[in-house]
């Protein structure tokens, strides 16, 4: 019996019996107090007179209960870091030779320093990937148990040796009420002594942390592929959709962070398509490879490129991105990227409606540098956990070409 009539109380149930307590004692002080008495003080006083019984009853209820015991929890052997993806195929069939264009060697040292940083940021999110769960299983399980059963007790001590101060106060001598709050703090440190021992965790608890690896899924040139006729246009497609996923996997190759997708279903469409998609950390680019003649190409609208001619070619990725956009992807950036058939790309424009004609270094130096910058910020596993979620939104996306129309590609060396 003794043992029921002093269980524990949920904290919800404890917190209201000393809210109902507090207030009713505050109630009950104000009536039975003569006019002109010192208001405020006889309603704390009254408060903390009825809320000292419950407070004590629970402080008996939790020290009555066994005390958790400390068990030793081996740290982990090692801890396994995911590993890159890399699930691309490449089309088969005819494609033309591109272009041979050699970036500056100015341009070339900026990515590599960039990629560098990035490499560096990939290195730190591992290690404190790996910090994080080797604490997690390394800390004492009961540690945190403990804690907040003492923390708990402490509360409970402040209330009833507080109302002692306060009846004091009420005397009206200010040496009583010194007097009675030294002995009330000699008290506090005496019920120290019977507080539930916390045991010590034998590592420091790691702030939480995520890792997400490089992935890279798709068939590159996959939409051309489902065409009966390799030929033409195709060919050059599929050419400039090759240059373009090469590109992304030298330069981004084992990047944390960093999710790689080719040939797409255009959304709510059943024949357009989408050449290639980059996830860097939650954001999103679609990417448009073309492979054109030589020239200076500027862009006209935010929907349509102008050649050094004067023909107007228009771009459906925009919409893309739009019902990408509505379908909550957030700010969808659009790029265009154009590889030379011949001769040398010139592009011009600073981009209009979230959508860009790029040259293949600025689209690498783009994507790079938007991983750069949202590097320094840690990350969570809620975010690991969304950033898998959209990788496994995109998936659904794919396009695979049917039966053996696709050939698996190595990775290449950065």
């Amino acid at each position: 019996m003794p043992d029921r009539l002093l269980a524990r109380l949920p904290l919800p149930a404890l917190l209201a019996a000393i809210f109902a307590a507090s207030a009713t004692g505050a109630v009950l002080a104000v009536l039975l107090t003569p006019p002109g008495g010192r208001g405020a003080l006889v309603m704390i006083t009254g408060a903390l007179l009825l809320a000292s019984p419950v407070a004590v009853r629970e402080w008996v209820a939790i020290r009555l209960q066994p005390a958790p015991v400390a068990q030793d929890v081996r740290t982990p052997a090692e801890v396994l870091v995911p590993g890159a993806v890399h699930d691309r195929t490449v089309a088969p069939g005819p494609s033309r030779r591109l272009a041979v264009v050699r970036p500056g060697s100015e341009a070339v040292g900026q990515l590599r320093s960039v990629r560098g940083r990035l490499r560096s940021s990939t290195a730190e999110d591992a290690a404190a990937y790996v910090r994080h769960l080797t604490a997690a299983g390394s800390i004492d399980p009961v540690h945190d148990q403990c804690a907040r059963r003492r923390a708990l007790q402490t509360s409970l001590e402040l209330v009833p040796l507080s109302s002692v101060v306060a009846i004091a106060m009420l005397a009206g001598s200010v040496w009583v009420a010194v007097a009675v709050g030294l002995v009330a703090v000699l008290a506090w440190l005496v019920l120290r002594r019977f507080r539930v021992s916390v045991p010590v965790s034998r590592v420091e608890e790691a702030p939480p942390a995520g890792y997400s690896a490089f992935t890279e899924i798709g068939c590159v040139g996959g939409n051309l592929a489902e065409e009966s006729i390799f030929a033409g246009a195709a060919a050059v497609g599929i050419a400039g959709e090759k240059r373009t996923a090469e590109l992304l996997e030298t330069w981004l190759d084992e990047v944390s962070r960093v999710a790689i997708f080719h040939s797409l279903r255009f959304p709510g469409s059943s024949r357009a398509d989408i050449d290639h998609i980059a996830l860097i950390g939650h954001r999103l680019f679609v990417i448009d490879s073309k492979a054109w003649r030589g020239g200076v190409y500027r862009q006209n609208t935010a929907d349509s490129v102008v050649t050094e001619g004067g023909e107007v070619r228009t771009s459906s990725m925009p919409a893309a991105a739009a019902l990408l956009s509505a379908a909550g992807w957030g700010d969808v950036q659009v790029l265009t990227v154009i590889h030379a058939t011949s001769g040398a790309i010139e592009v011009s424009g600073a981009g209009d409606g979230g959508h860009k004609i790029v040259s293949p270094v600025d689209l690498i130096r783009l994507l790079m540098e938007e991983r750069d910058r949202r590097g320094s910020m840690p990350w969570t596993p809620e975010d690991a956990e969304r950033f898998e979620a959209n990788v496994t939104r995109l998936r659904r996306m794919l396009v695979r070409p049917r039966g053996d129309r696709a050939t698996s590609v190595a990775p290449r060396a950065a």
